[in-house]
């Protein structure tokens, strides 16, 4: 399956390279530049070929491992990419434990509280989420804590006052951690906040909306009352019966999250100035950068189906009814 995916998403993104209006030899030469210039770096892009021939080289380069140089930079795309990646991994995996530790949580009190206060503050908390577009979201967090409260930092990952920790990972927080940088890690943190909290905003709505319908369904069941009509206390109800079995199609949505994560990081890197992979790839779309567009595309693609091969495996770890069938 995964061979298939990665090839039908090359294919796509090759395609819309190439039909694409603009010319990407053009724009490397720039505006002044002579036809000769431009044709000599046309034919260094390989771009005079027909199409099958670009098409088979730029497939046999992938094989390599080669996904090509970065018209911005005339670096390798892979460097560039994974230069980048810390960040935006990090910025992810903030907005993602925002989303379990607030969705869930919220998902459970709104379905045990079910059409009372704390389930219609619940419901409103997770179609805001979901309704209001992030960027619009993050501008207007950006106008209240930095315009008008002056409490946000500005963008960047740190202060221009605080130096950044040893690179072990890339991820600010935990390098400060390790070497136990106080200032860094409080830095750090701040400039994540907000990025991180609206990342996880769309995030959480839906997982408050899952969690809280499979928590009713769950409660309905008849374990769920057998445990209630022995006596057994609410508390260990909810965490030894229901709570677990509820939690199982929260985990088959986890991989569709990670990826709204990562394609939504595009648009609030660019709102916040945070110098991730997003701010990067936009870059590049607004550069006509086709080696680094198609590079995100192959490498995001296969993150999505390594992520979703992985929830599929926890679920047949969690469910013996799936364990069965396999």
């Amino acid at each position: 399956m995964l061979p298939l995916v990665l090839l039908g998403v090359v294919l796509v993104t090759f395609f819309i390279s190439r039909v694409a209006p603009g010319d990407p030899a053009q724009l490397v030469a720039g505006p002044r530049a002579s036809p000769e210039a431009v044709a000599a770096i046309r034919e260094r892009l390989n771009l005079d070929a027909p199409l099958p021939e670009q098409f088979t080289a730029y497939v046999g380069a992938l094989g390599r491992g080669d996904l090509g140089q970065s018209i911005m930079s005339d670096r390798p795309v892979a460097e560039e990419i994974f230069s980048y990646m810390p960040a935006t991994l990090e910025l992810m995996l903030c907005a993602f434990l925002l989303t379990v530790l607030v969705g869930v949580p919220l998902g459970v009190l709104t379905a045990l509280y079910r059409d009372r206060l704390p389930d219609i503050g619940g419901r409103v908390v997770a179609i805001a989420g979901i309704s209001i577009p992030t960027f619009w979201l993050g501008l207007l967090l950006l106008l209240l804590f930095y315009s008008v409260l002056g409490i946000a930092p500005g963008a960047g990952r740190l202060d221009s006052s605080v130096v950044a920790p040893p690179t072990q990972t890339g991820l600010y927080v935990i390098d400060s951690l390790l070497v136990w940088d106080g200032t860094a890690l409080s830095s750090a943190l701040r400039h994540l906040a907000l990025p991180a909290l609206t990342l996880a905003a769309a995030s959480v709505g839906v997982v408050v909306r899952l969690v809280r319908g499979s928590m009713i369904e769950v409660l309905t069941q008849d374990n769920v009352r057998t445990a209630r009509a022995f006596g057994l206390p609410k508390r260990q109800i909810i965490l030894q019966y229901a709570l677990p079995n509820a939690l199982v199609p929260f985990v088959t949505v986890m991989g569709l999250e990670l990826s709204s994560l990562l394609f939504g990081s595009v648009v609030i890197e660019s709102v916040f100035g945070w110098p991730g992979l997003g701010s990067f790839v936009l870059a590049a779309i607004l550069n006509l950068d086709f080696p680094v567009i198609m590079g995100f595309a192959v490498i995001a693609s296969f993150a999505f189906v390594a992520a979703n091969l992985l929830v599929d495996l926890l679920y047949m770890a969690l469910d013996p009814r799936v364990r069965g069938l396999a």
